[in-house]
Order: C-alpha cells, then structure tokens, then sequence
C-alpha cells in the first residue's frame, strides 16, 4: 500500500510536510481495503482489525485517546471486520456478525448510536444488521 498528497495532519505515516511520490505506509503489509478522510487514513488487514493514523482530533483513531498518531495504531475491539468506509471525521465497519461499529466526530449524530458525543472508541449502530446476499446472474 502506498499513499500520496498532503500530510499535514500524518495522514501519510510519515514526518515529511507531504508528496507527490508515493510513500510506503511502515508496518501495513496485508491491507485489502483503505477509507480515507479529511485528516486521517484507515486500512482494513486481512485478519479482521483495523489500522488508523493521522489526525484524530474527533477521536478518529478509535483508541481510546485524542492524540494524533503519524505511526498506524490498532483500533481497539475490532477483529473481525469486512469493509470499512470513511467520512469527513468518522469511521464505520461492518462485522462479521452483519453488525456495524462506528468512530469519531458524532456532532449530527452520524455514528448512530442515538448520542451526538464524539466516540474515541467503536460503538454499535443500534438496531442495524448489514445482510449480504449473493447475487446469480444468468446469461443468455
């Protein structure tokens, strides 16, 4: 995985002010998806957990602290993710279990966890499970 463009918020894993080459990301070797917001990255891994870095002013990282981090650090409680999807501050991923978690700014309640507190950890999505149907297409 490789990553490019601003970095005034870490958002690229390194020190420098930001580039037009692509960086390496250090640590992150079995990535298979990437949600990207304004100030922060976030990789899903191939075993299920979630890595963030960047700016986490909202709580983005889903640590458990506010400190922004230019080193990926492991989303607490989170092991058996299948896709993730970022927002301007925020993060949600999808579960095993079809169940939803979220992080991060939650100032219009877009966590949805019916609170509007900013959440330094994943909390559910009450009342939401994501159902994933195979679809057979024929052709003629």
């Amino acid at each position: 995985m490789k990553c490019w463009g601003r970095n005034d918020y870490g958002q690229l894993a390194d020190s420098i002010l930001g580039t037009a080459h692509p960086q390496g990301i250090s640590g992150i070797t079995t990535a298979t998806s990437l949600a990207l917001g304004y100030s922060y990255s976030c990789s899903l891994l191939t075993d299920g957990k979630v890595m963030y870095w960047g700016d986490k002013y909202k709580g983005q990282l889903g640590d458990g602290t506010n400190t922004s981090s230019i080193i990926p650090v492991e989303v607490s409680g989170i092991t058996t993710a299948t896709r993730i999807a970022g927002g301007t501050q925020h993060v949600c991923a999808i579960l095993m279990d079809g169940s939803v978690t979220c992080w991060g700014y939650n100032g219009r309640g877009g966590l949805g966890d019916g609170t509007a507190y900013d959440r330094i950890t994943p909390v559910e999505v009450s009342g939401l499970i994501v159902a994933f149907f195979s679809l057979h297409h024929h052709h003629h």
